[in-house]
């Protein structure tokens, strides 16, 4: 027959198949080439059950030859079939994978089903071997047989449903118990096979490096051997060792270092670990070497696989807040919370950085002015924190107003402590720690918020009407007095029987209660609306429903929020007029008077001069004047201005001194 006809196996066949009429080839649907065939396999099948009793070398090979079918004839299927006649059994359960067997054994020892079996990586290794792992208890194909050879076996026993090449995870577990048999250095003792071991780890696990992740690998600075780091955990999943009645540091997990080098983080000054996070890590061995002064850079991707793959942590400014995000995450203790803020402002106090790591993302705790440790991410300034900060009028609504509110009364638990607290000792200034904590997550202001049990979903377009939007935002009764009036003409969705989604319904904690505070308490409600308006997005005064469908243009309704009804439509802007005394009007019935006003209309009732500088930060005079606030002088408002002036006019609010400059003003 023509060359390119293979026989099923690495060997030669001699029998009389039915050829094609020019004899390149055979069909192998042919009853007698189908019997033939299956008189091959049985007499492969036979053969290797003599050869494998044989101890050398050559006829393990060719044992393996016998039986190493391509897959993609059909092989499988007619070994399988001819196992069943000439074993009575099935092929997986035949000893079929040459494996290391303890010198001195039988050479039945050296054979095992390929479900019993592990075919060991191919891979130049020095300390990891198949060798090392048959040591290990480990049933491994013998590597002496031939890489091309095993891996022939390893296709059909693919084919046959029963590999034997183990997945990363399965091999990591090896892995450890290989390391956990290999004999813990002395003092003084070469470190040359640990050096190398890591570096066959860096081989195996080159793209699956996850899979080790608390494994016992590590050979750290005491000679013992310990696991390595675990991915950080989910925020408040971690197991309090306080909670267990150990110390901090005593029984929970500690996480591995590299030794430090040096770094910034261990420069001569720089701050110390305190001692409750120095507890939960330890260093590797100061004696393995990651790389020679050769040419070799095996050993140094060895350290780069470690780190990159978070094994190993560096000893630098990164790694170190990598381990106070997983102690954080871990523990409840006090004193550890506190200690890690302190050591954390002491890393970023010189630069006002942390080169890269954002300080929210670190989980840290703060004192809290009624004693407990809180989130950073759920505090805010409160009293004592200057000008910068507008805590002393968050503090004085919240005083004012929590038995009122509840949500004025949520904020109360959330106010930070004192600055006298956190700059002890004269070491540091309250303006460097407000700084610090607004990058760590502290907020400043009144934060807009929204009901954890409203809806924001509805089946059909056509529910989507004003009443029942302000039902499935959950808010009070007083809020929706508010908002009612503002929504109610709000037309229905476009497509009436399509579903909807929503963004929140953003409202202000205490707009409900607000015009019934003292004085001094809506003064500093108005300061703290003002703050928000000059940094608030679109977002907090428009909730947007669109339609989930599939149409080809979906659509998008625009509604008003509570926050956005408030503002627009409350009297909650201070006002002056020519007796001085402080009223609260909506913006609309406001006057601005800009920086740089020659005359100042005393008559009018222009906004609080204790609140205008607010009027010019960010976007807050752009966002007024969307709410309908006039800007005296400004020729966009000249119709308002003339309408304003004759309505003070008529009720005889202009005296005999005011009227050449109204005059002015109405000619102008």
């Amino acid at each position: 027959m023509a060359e390119d006809q293979a026989a099923p196996f690495p060997g030669h066949v001699n029998a009389p198949f039915f050829t094609t009429f020019d004899r390149t080839g055979f069909p192998t649907d042919n009853p007698l080439n189908v019997l033939l065939l299956d008189a091959v396999a049985e007499t492969c099948l036979a053969a290797a059950a003599v050869l494998r009793t044989v101890p050398e070398p050559s006829m393990r090979q060719l044992a393996v030859d016998l039986v190493s079918w391509e897959s993609e004839k059909g092989s499988a299927g007619r070994l399988r079939a001819a196992a069943l006649r000439v074993y009575g059994s099935e092929l997986a359960d035949v000893p079929l994978v040459p494996v290391l067997a303890a010198d001195g054994a039988p050479p039945e020892a050296g054979w095992a089903p390929p479900q019993d079996a592990v075919l060991w990586p191919d891979l130049d290794l020095t300390v990891l071997t198949a060798h090392r792992a048959h040591e290990a208890g480990i049933v491994v194909a013998d590597p002496e047989i031939g890489g091309d050879r095993l891996k022939r076996l390893a296709t059909l026993c693919k084919a046959l449903a029963c590999p034997w090449e183990p997945g990363p995870e399965i091999l990591a577990e090896y892995v450890e118990r290989i390391v956990g048999g290999l004999p813990l250095p002395r003092s003084g003792e070469s470190l040359e096979q640990w050096s190398a071991l890591y570096e066959d780890l860096a081989a195996l696990f080159e793209d699956d490096g996850h899979v080790l992740h608390g494994k016992q690998l590590l050979l750290a600075e005491d000679c013992t051997l310990r696991p390595t780091n675990r991915p950080l955990e989910r925020a408040g999943a971690g197991i309090s060792t306080r909670v267990q009645g150990k110390p901090s540091g005593q029984g929970a997990r500690r996480e591995a270092f590299f030794q430090p080098v040096r770094t910034e983080a261990n420069q001569p000054g720089a701050p110390s670990v305190p001692a409750l996070l120095s507890k939960r890590l330890f260093s590797l061995h100061p004696g393995l070497v990651w790389k020679d002064r050769g040419e070799r850079t095996r050993g140094r991707a060895a350290r780069a696989f470690l780190e990159q793959e978070g094994l190993v942590r560096p000893y630098d400014t990164r790694g170190l807040l990598d381990h106070v995000r997983q102690a954080l995450s871990a523990s409840t203790d006090r004193r550890l919370r506190l200690q890690t803020l302190r050591f954390v402002f002491r890393l970023w106090q010189p630069r006002r950085s942390l080169g890269g790591t954002e300080i929210s993302s670190l989980g840290l705790y703060v004192p809290s002015a009624d004693g407990r440790l809180i989130r950073a991410s759920d505090a805010v300034f409160g009293r004592g924190w200057g000008r910068a900060s507008v805590g002393e009028d968050l503090a004085t609504v919240v005083a004012a107003g929590q038995d009122v509110s509840k949500s004025l009364k949520a904020i109360a638990g959330r106010l930070l402590d004192v600055p006298e607290e956190f700059a002890k000792r004269g070491e540091t200034t309250p303006e460097e720690w407000w700084a610090f904590l607004l990058e760590a997550g502290v907020a400043d202001g009144l934060l807009p918020v929204r009901s954890r049990d409203a809806l924001s979903r509805v089946d059909q377009g056509r529910e989507l009407t004003a009443r029942q939007l302000i039902r499935m935002a959950k808010v009070s009764a007083e809020v929706q007095e508010q908002w009612e009036p503002y929504v109610r003409n709000w037309s229905s969705a476009y497509y009436p029987r399509t579903s909807y989604r929503g963004t929140p319904a953003w409202r202000l904690p205490g707009q409900d209660v607000v015009g019934r505070l003292g004085q001094e308490a809506r003064l500093a409600y108005a300061r703290l609306v003002l703050h928000g308006l000059a940094s608030w997005d679109d977002a907090r005064f428009t909730s947007l429903w669109t339609s989930a469908g599939s149409q080809s243009s979906p659509d998008t309704e625009r509604v008003p929020t509570p926050l956005g009804a408030f503002v627009r439509e409350q009297p909650w802007l201070p006002v002056r007029g020519r007796d001085r005394a402080v009223r609260f009007v909506r913006p609309a019935d406001a006057w601005r008077c800009p920086p740089g006003l020659e005359e100042e209309p005393s008559y009018a009732p222009t906004v609080d001069h204790r609140l205008r500088h607010l009027l010019e930060r960010g976007k807050a005079s752009d966002r007024l004047r969307e709410m309908r606030l006039p800007t005296w002088d400004d020729p966009r408002d000249s119709a308002r201005l003339i309408a304003a002036l004759g309505q003070l006019a008529a009720e005889g609010a202009l005296g005999a001194e005011d009227r050449p400059a109204a005059q002015r003003e109405g000619w102008l």
